[in-house]
């Protein structure tokens, strides 16, 4: 494809970052998968040294999952492309007589994003501490004053939960379906030939059973439709296009291609927005949480500590002066005036005040501290039943994929055997399947 007229490879790329780019309220995480499907061998172009490798359905995630692939972080289109590029070289190619280099394999681009919810650690902080903070302050007339934003709720407010949201994009470049009287294809050739119409004839039954609704959809026949389950009856939306030759000498081709196209565009899926909760993000928020819980609770006791020594001071003073307004010999002669009893008095009865109101204040201090308390527990019971729940969750994942694997294991020995004992007959069913085209799915 030249920069001036972009293939759809380079369009969907360049689409998906710059919807990225603009997207200043969440962060991204793009990874890049390149991969082949050879002789229904499935193939990593990013990495010669793996020879074959496994797919697998998550039955948790409703995806089809590629052990051992290589998976690169990318940032931008033309990085993506560099990287096809350089897959490019190892990807199976031969001369043919229709095709100076014909495809060999069915080549796969997997694109996998995901969206993250923007949570800068200080200003989550300084909202928390905003929320959470106890500040005492001096009024005017020397009252002690205590002010806390949890007054208002004795309920524990929480941040909604972070949360994430993953898309995969699959670009699939399908090998066209051969005539080896045609190609003139032998040998190695010749096999080649023979398991892409078998799995293009696979990929024409799901498509038949899919428009159908049948219950059983035949995904297992081969690589191409298992690696193709989620994105042709999964949660996605899919697009094809058909290429077809002008020529008459291809009609027979062009016609079976423009079939299946029209097969193709009656399958209907329903999508729907993948989400997940963002448990390490939510763990991080919890234990922050907690932090500042912590150093509310110990800057109250701090501070009903001081107010139990003020008290402890003015009972102290008030004890002092009941005893010395009590009347004495020495207290009768040295009072010359019912004025000065009166001031002896309303002192003694300022004091009783005073203490009165640090009572009180203390009182206060106390239901402050416990309340505190309360919501830590909540706190901690929280993040204890969403650990739980998350090790519950992992370790059914972990069963039901076990079990699953097995089960693919003994159906896959059991289907490679079947298709070992008829592969000619499977070939001349599919003489007049499509040409190379190229299948996008997002």
């Amino acid at each position: 494809d030249s920069a001036a007229e972009p293939g759809i490879l380079p369009r969907a790329l360049h689409d998906v970052f710059d919807r990225v780019d603009k997207d200043g309220g969440h962060t991204y995480e793009v990874q890049l998968s390149y991969m082949q499907v050879y002789m229904e061998t499935i193939m990593d172009l990013l990495d010669t040294n793996q020879d074959s490798l496994e797919s697998k359905f998550d039955p948790v995630s409703g995806q089809v999952e590629v052990r051992g692939l290589t998976s690169v972080h990318v940032r931008s289109a033309v990085e993506c492309l560099q990287i096809i590029q350089e897959g490019n070289f190892n990807r199976v190619t031969a001369f043919t007589n229709m095709n100076a280099q014909s495809s060999r394999s069915h080549a796969i681009v997997q694109l996998q994003v995901t969206r993250h919810e923007c949570m800068e650690d200080l200003k989550l902080q300084q909202e928390l501490e905003e929320s959470l903070n106890t500040s005492t302050n001096i009024s005017s007339n020397g009252e002690l004053n205590f002010e806390s934003a949890s007054d208002s709720n004795n309920t524990l407010q929480l941040n909604p939960p972070s949360s994430l949201v993953r898309g995969k994009l699959m670009l699939v470049d399908l090998a066209g379906s051969e005539r080896i009287k045609k190609t003139g294809a032998v040998g190695i050739r010749a096999s080649e030939a023979q398991l892409i119409n078998l799995s293009l004839h696979c990929l024409g039954n799901v498509v038949h059973s899919l428009v159908d609704g049948t219950a059983h959809v035949p995904y297992r026949d081969s690589k191409l439709t298992r690696l193709l389950q989620d994105s042709l009856g999964g949660n996605s939306k899919t697009a094809i296009v058909v290429t077809v030759s002008p020529t008459a000498w291809d009609v027979q081709e062009s016609l079976s291609a423009l079939n299946f196209g029209q097969r193709a565009m009656k399958v209907d899926n329903v999508v729907q927005k993948h989400v997940e909760v963002d448990y390490m993000r939510l763990n991080a928020q919890l234990r922050m949480e907690l932090e500042l819980k912590n150093d509310t609770i110990a800057t109250q006791k701090s501070q009903i500590l001081n107010l139990e020594s003020e008290i402890s001071e003015l009972k102290s003073r008030l004890s002092e002066r009941s005893s010395q307004s009590k009347p004495s010999p020495n207290l009768n002669a040295s009072v010359s005036s019912e004025a000065e009893m009166q001031g002896l008095t309303l002192a003694a009865d300022t004091l009783q005040q005073e203490l009165l109101t640090e009572a009180q204040e203390h009182d206060v201090t106390k239901e402050n501290l416990q309340r505190t308390q309360e919501e830590l527990n909540q706190l901690k019971s929280l993040f204890h039943d969403m650990k739980e729940a998350l090790t519950n969750a992992e370790s059914l994942r972990d069963a039901t994929m076990q079990e699953l694997q097995e089960f693919t294991s003994q159906f896959d020995a059991m289907v490679n055997g079947v298709a070992e004992s008829a592969p000619h007959a499977i070939v001349e069913y599919v003489n007049g399947s499509m040409q190379d085209g190229y299948v996008a799915t997002l």
